[in-house]
């Protein structure tokens, strides 16, 4: 039997110096796009109030097939096609699961 839960993750996501309007641009497409799952939950960026050119993208999905459905997009297929030019370091994933 498949496992149950709605997966949440975050990236962190680390631009370089003067990449912040082409960064933008770039995911703005992808939150629109993203936003209108039926899978998808939560799908906000935020931006590092104490770390500058960092974004945090917080996600949350309904199901695991829901991740999945998603990354299968060719939305994020684009996404991921164009960010890495743009950014300073490789992001980082944190996965997490409610606690109670």
């Amino acid at each position: 039997m498949a496992e149950s839960f709605e997966p949440w993750f975050t990236l962190e996501l680390t631009v370089k110096e003067g990449q912040d309007a082409a960064f933008l641009e770039i995911f703005k497409d992808n939150l629109e796009k993203s936003r209108a799952e039926a899978g998808v939950i939560q799908y906000d960026l935020l931006k590092d109030a104490k770390k500058p050119n960092t974004y945090n993208l917080w996600q949350r999905y309904a199901s695991p097939e829901a991740v999945k459905e998603h990354m299968a997009t060719d939305h994020v297929k684009e996404m991921f096609t164009k960010l890495p030019p743009l950014l300073a370091a490789p992001f980082l994933q944190t996965d997490y699961r409610s606690a109670c």
